[in-house]
């Protein structure tokens, strides 16, 4: 005689419910042989662990039977995860013999292996949707920036100091923007990198007046080949520590007197 059980499919659930209803029976989980399994046993990681319960409890040699899915593939090109129950596939005159000829035994460890690489896909996947930051993303972002960023709170400004020689203010999507452009490579999204500036930012968050005498001074102009100090009469290297916001449009070529006078504090600031 066949008996077949339909139960809840939660971890657990399964287990408890079909060893009830066979204790019920007087029926031993010892003498079971055959399970027969809904189909989506193969694509639902759920309803797999309650089956996978479920035979501990059996004998070492018990079979988990399938009936395969008929149609994996539409006609459309689209993957069907098809779910067929034993009552979808089991006609009133089939015995024993048609039935077992119309399913397939299927490991539990193949089905597990199978979804431990369907989950670590998955995981990866979500996580480069969703832009989980990471510590390696973080402390790129941390080293990257060191010595060259500002973080205005209040105004949500950024003070970023380019490759170009000077500094510029950014949002926080310009500023990814810039950096993206300034960088070689990079193994990160813009989501991971984006979620991670949210954490990086206060790192170097600094006052807003603070900030503003910074570029107030009025003793270095920038050029293309380098910075002008007005005090010592010599060209310096571009230098973030100068707080210069803004470069001329040519090299500095020597002459015997400075290319500008300090008595223009007005033209200077604006640079």
């Amino acid at each position: 005689m066949l008996f077949v059980v339909q139960c809840l499919h939660d971890r657990g659930v399964l287990l408890s419910a079909t060893l009830k209803i066979l204790s019920n029976w007087s029926i031993p989980s010892t003498w079971i042989k055959r399970i027969f399994a809904d189909t989506d046993i193969l694509t639902n990681p759920q309803v797999f662990q309650g089956y996978k319960e479920l035979t501990k409890a059996c004998p070492d040699s018990v079979q988990v039977l399938v009936y395969p899915p008929k149609n994996f593939i539409t006609d459309d090109g689209y993957i069907n995860f098809e779910k067929y129950s034993p009552d979808d596939w089991i006609e009133e005159k089939d015995d024993i013999e048609i039935i077992l000829r119309k399913v397939k035994e299927i490991k539990i460890e193949s089905i597990e292996k199978y979804h431990q690489n369907f989950r670590v896909v998955e995981k990866s996947e979500i996580q480069l949707k969703r832009g989980k930051p990471n510590e390696e993303v973080i402390q790129w972002l941390c080293d990257y920036f060191q010595g060259r960023l500002l973080y205005i709170s209040e105004t949500s400004q950024f003070f970023y100091y380019q490759q170009k020689g000077y500094w510029g203010v950014f949002n926080s999507k310009t500023l990814l923007d810039r950096v993206l452009s300034d960088v070689e490579t990079n193994q990160w999204s813009y989501q991971i990198l984006e979620n991670a500036l949210k954490l990086v930012a206060p790192k170097f968050f600094r006052d807003a007046e603070e900030v503003m005498q910074l570029f107030l001074n009025r003793r270095y102009i920038g050029f293309q080949n380098g910075v002008w100090d007005f005090e010592t009469g010599k060209l310096l290297e571009h230098d973030p520590q100068l707080y210069i916001s803004g470069l001329l449009p040519f090299n500095y070529v020597s002459a015997s007197q400075p290319p500008f006078k300090p008595s223009a504090p007005g033209f200077v600031l604006g640079l």
